[in-house]
């Protein structure tokens, strides 16, 4: 990496997509110290999406913390990352917060009796009952003369991830008048107090879509600003509705 950053002069960027603990060195644990690395890279990406994946145990890809530390993956967030990078000796102002405006996950969640459950999230997520405010009806889920729309349904992606706006081309979220987005088409929207993101379910369609929205990149943005780090980064602009998740992390930024 030294040659490189040599051979590449010190005006250009040299940036390296990470996970959430520093990388592995000869022993298979975690570098203690990775301020070598600090002094030849411009920043580090860290990479906190995709934590549980798409799966019939579906959780919070992209928690921003463990902050009801019932998360079975505490060391897998943002808060954890950011802590575990500069614990390593990684300066906080080279670092950048991921922001998954794209690649949500969705599952197909079944208990015994074939019935969907709603109590997932893999131990993050102790009140089911916890709602992002509804959506005022639009064109999208309720006609002029009160008549429900067609039902939206997103069978055809489970077990796969699903860009953010297929969600809202489906009519699973609508977009409101004051850009964020609520629940429609059938699915019901809550939020995840523990992970502090969001999620659509719809019982009928046995699934769940953990996602992040407006809400949560912008409660990430606003962490990477507290935090002092460098900023943030997206993965990918191609899956956002238009520009709004990107709107909302620069506005998060301050930007």
């Amino acid at each position: 990496m030294k040659l490189l950053r040599t051979a590449l002069g010190p005006c250009k960027i040299l940036s390296a997509a990470v996970p959430h603990l520093p990388w592995l060195g000869t022993t298979g644990r975690p570098l203690t110290d990775v301020s070598e690395y600090a002094k030849v890279l411009t920043y580090v990406n860290i990479m906190n999406y995709d934590v549980w994946g798409s799966s019939a145990n579906p959780g919070p890809n992209a928690p921003i913390g463990d902050l009801c530390k019932t998360s079975k993956q505490p060391q897998a967030s943002a808060q954890a990352a950011f802590n575990q990078w500069t614990a390593a000796k990684f300066p906080a102002n080279q670092l950048d917060a991921s922001d998954e405006m794209v690649l949500l996950q969705q599952e197909e969640v079944k208990n015994d009796d074939d019935e969907l459950e709603v109590n997932f999230l893999n131990g993050a997520h102790p009140n089911p009952s916890i709602t992002a405010p509804p959506p005022t009806p639009t064109s999208a889920s309720i006609k002029d003369d009160g008549e429900v729309t067609a039902q939206a349904t997103l069978t055809s992606w489970w077990g796969q991830q699903i860009p953010f706006y297929e969600i809202v081309r489906a009519g699973a979220l609508v977009k409101r008048s004051d850009g964020n987005y609520g629940q429609a088409g059938g699915f019901t929207m809550g939020w995840d107090n523990c992970s502090n993101t969001p999620y659509l379910f719809n019982t009928a369609q046995t699934t769940v879509v953990s996602y992040d929205d407006t809400w949560s990149l912008t409660d990430k943005a606003k962490f990477a600003v507290s935090s002092g780090m460098a900023g943030c980064f997206t993965w990918s602009l191609d899956q956002d509705d238009g520009l709004t998740l990107q709107n909302a992390i620069r506005k998060g930024l301050g930007k």
